[in-house]
This record gives C-alpha cells, sequence and structure tokens, in this order.
C-alpha cells in the first residue's frame, strides 16, 4: 500500500470517470483534486492500490464476484475496502478501495 496522504498527491484509478461524474455528481471536484486520475478498470485497477502504485480505487457498478477475491488482498496489504457509504460489502455494487489515509476523502466525495 502507499502512504499517500494527502488527495492532491494521490492516483485514483476507476473503470469509467465519465460514468462515475454520472452518478456521484461530486466525484468531479474530488477528481480534479488529485494528481492523476487513471481508466484502469475493475480487478487490475484495484491491484494497483494494493502494491502501492495508485491510491484509490473507485467503481460504479459492479457484482459481488467482482469484488470478492479482491478484499482479503486489499485488507492484507493494509488498504481498507468498503461501498460508498462505507460498509464493508460486496454487494451494494459500487466500491471505494483505498490505502485507508485517503479513503473517508473520498467516501464523502462520493455520498449523496
Amino acid at each position: 500500500m502507499s502512504d499517500t496522504r494527502r488527495v492532491e498527491d494521490a492516483t485514483i484509478v476507476t473503470t469509467s470517470p465519465r460514468e462515475l461524474r454520472r452518478r456521484a455528481p461530486r466525484y468531479a471536484a474530488f477528481a480534479e483534486r488529485v494528481k492523476h486520475e487513471r481508466g484502469w478498470s475493475d480487478c487490475w485497477g484495484y491491484g494497483i492500490v494494493a502494491s502501492g502504485r495508485a491510491d484509490i480505487a473507485v467503481d460504479a457498478k459492479l457484482s459481488p464476484w467482482d469484488l470478492a477475491a479482491i478484499v482479503p488482498i486489499v485488507e492484507e496489504a493494509g488498504g481498507r475496502i468498503t461501498d460508498w457509504r462505507g460498509e464493508r460489502t460486496i454487494h451494494s455494487g459500487n466500491v471505494v478501495i483505498s490505502n485507508g489515509f485517503l479513503h473517508d476523502e473520498a467516501l464523502a466525495a462520493l455520498r449523496p
């Protein structure tokens, strides 16, 4: 996991920045604050966060099987994985994965 603690220094990855802006209007302002926003999708992006090469991964449309295997990887690497409400679940259809330090700020940007 990375040790990035400031959003302004962070790299965020997502399957679809356009979809996130549509589903979570406050995401756009959050994404403008990060250093880099990249479009690496699903498992690849989650692995990049777990390995410390990105700081946050966010997705808006998922199935439980998209996340089931990644939960222990992220948590064992020292990160945090929740849905947009902050609940530890693979069944909500959305996800925030982070190094832990930036998680609450990412959640604040995604909550309605």
